[in-house]
């Protein structure tokens, strides 16, 4: 028996796959930009191959869509909505780069704008952003960006965008 935690690394539409956990009893606690809808600490027996479901809800919803684009730039539709009422929204934004799914913290070959919520206290809206210089012959993958007071300074993401230029 080993008390030491592994660590699940998730996709980004929140599933994963780990082969090297072993038959035996574990304890799962979901940790991330999310408000889990069940007791966080789930007791779990595993004896083979199983599917575990965690409902939560996210922080912030997100959504983006292109309104324009030319051969250099592109103006992205940011809306967002905090949804956990005792977290306060702090920042939010939009992320490009050259390489698929791009965070705040990874974004080769692109850029990111964020801009601050906490002092004016908004919860949600809307806004155009408009990504620049961007190069003839070049796909890139944007996704929003938004971070709430929470435990573990952790940010949601909206889904990605491929933007194609020619």
């Amino acid at each position: 028996m080993s008390i030491q935690p592994l660590l699940f690394k998730t996709l980004p539409e929140g599933n994963f796959v780990n082969s090297k956990v072993f038959a035996g009893n574990y304890h799962l606690e979901a940790e991330g930009p999310f408000t889990p809808l069940q007791e966080s600490l789930i007791d779990l027996t595993i004896t083979s191959d199983e599917e575990v479901e965690i409902k939560v809800i996210p922080n912030v919803r997100l959504n983006i869509q292109v309104q324009d684009q030319d051969e250099t730039t592109a103006t992205i539709s940011l809306s967002y909505q905090k949804v956990i009422d005792d977290q306060s929204l702090i920042d939010y934004g939009l992320v490009w780069s050259e390489y698929k799914n791009p965070n705040v913290y990874s974004f080769s070959e692109g850029s990111i704008v964020q801009f601050t919520a906490e002092e004016t206290g908004l919860i949600s809206g809307e806004r155009s952003v408009v990504v620049p210089n961007l190069k003839p012959n070049t796909t890139y993958y944007i996704r929003a960006t938004a971070r709430t007071q929470n435990p573990g300074n952790y940010y949601n993401y909206s889904k990605q965008i491929v933007l194609e230029i020619q």
